[in-house]
């Protein structure tokens, strides 16, 4: 079987990435299987959350725990000095 790989770099900063996903009551309206979420707790950067999945007559509900760590900027590495 042959498996293709295709990697790319999304057109979006890591900031916008990092608002979509922490946006999870919103999910329903941009993810198809997501069906209802409720944030049952929220405590700091902290979210318990129940979510429904479902596709077709299948659902699935679960609850999970969110942490929010909003990205860091990358550091660069720069070497040092060479002196001769």
């Amino acid at each position: 079987m042959k498996i293709d790989t295709v990697s790319r770099l999304p057109p979006f900063s890591c900031e916008q990435l990092f608002d979509l996903a922490a946006d999870v009551e919103r999910y329903p309206q941009f993810l198809t299987a997501w069906k209802s979420v409720r944030i049952v707790k929220r405590e700091a950067n902290v979210l318990d959350v129940e979510q429904i999945l479902g596709v077709g007559p299948v659902r699935l509900s679960f609850g999970s725990k969110t942490v929010l760590q909003r990205p860091e900027r990358p550091r660069r590495n720069r070497p040092s000095a060479i002196t001769v």
